[in-house]
């Protein structure tokens, strides 16, 4: 009886000098959830984002795992669904490689020049 008593009055008084050094729930007289607790301390976040990083994302695959792909003809086959030409993709290909080289390029001479 009397040790649950004095684990009563210890946590109590954990509880109390927890309350003393937390300002953020001695700013309002207002109730906190744990959750609400939780997420405006700096090291359960961090904590929380080291989790959520370890955890593999789950993918669906669009093919199935062991089925048969069939890939004679892709080159016919491969703009059945599009909306334009072979030309209007290799145009936008082309363009997006030059402006990346261009911008390579203005990289290295701003970074020569300083």
């Amino acid at each position: 009886m009397q040790s649950s008593t004095l684990s009563n009055a210890r946590s109590q008084s954990e509880s109390r000098s927890m309350m003393e050094r937390s300002p953020v729930l001695l700013m309002s007289k207002k109730a906190y959830s744990v959750g609400a607790v939780n997420y405006s301390d700096p090291g359960y976040l961090m904590e929380a984002l080291e989790t959520l990083a370890d955890v593999q994302p789950r993918v669906a695959r669009s093919i199935p795992k062991h089925a048969i792909i069939d890939t004679s003809n892709f080159a016919a086959r491969s703009l059945d669904n599009c909306l334009f030409d072979a030309t209007v993709y290799d145009a936008m290909l082309h363009d997006s490689l030059k402006r990346k080289i261009e911008k390579e390029i203005e990289i290295k001479l701003f970074m020569s020049s300083n």
